[in-house]
This record gives C-alpha cells, structure tokens and sequence, in this order.
C-alpha cells in the first residue's frame, strides 16, 4: 500500500479545505490508501473545514485507507476533543 503525507496550511475553512479533499480524492485514484496529514501549518479550522475534512477521512476509510493526523496545535485539538473525535480519529503527536 502506498502512501502520502500531506500539509495543509494556515486556516482550514470551507475554501482551503476543498483542495485538500481533492488532493485526497486524487490520490485515491491512484491507489494511495495510507495518508498522513501533519497539522504543523495550520493555525485553524473552521467548522466548514472540518466538516470538508471528515469528508475526505471518510473517504479514506470507504476505500479501505487509512488516515493519521500529527502535529495539531492546542486549539485544533480542543475543538477534536470537544466533538469526541479525538476518540475516533487516529491522532499522532
């Protein structure tokens, strides 16, 4: 199984968030089933851009991948914790 790392930047709302799914979804196609998506860029995530996200996670899972979150700054993690996704999604230091 192949994989890919992937670094979104700044603030992930509903916009900078579409190209992040298609990345995911482009990727898919090609076969990668594994995705690391590292949060160190990122200062924020609006609830449009979470929503867009768990779509793409969603994605991942549907064809048989896995996703794996690392580097989330406090606030990115309060806002998982707060909506018990920290208990579902698998998030690395």
């Amino acid at each position: 199984m192949s994989a890919c790392l992937l670094k979104p930047v700044s603030v992930i709302d509903e916009t900078g968030n579409q190209s992040l799914l298609s990345q995911i979804q482009s990727d898919l196609k090609l076969g990668t089933r594994n995705f690391y998506i590292d949060f160190t860029a990122v200062e924020s995530l609006e609830d449009k851009g979470l929503e867009s996200l768990l779509q793409g996670l969603k994605s991942i899972s549907d064809a048989g991948g896995k996703s794996f979150l690392l580097s989330l700054n406090e606030d990115v993690q309060s806002l998982f914790a707060s909506k018990g996704l920290d208990l579902v999604l698998n998030i690395l230091p």
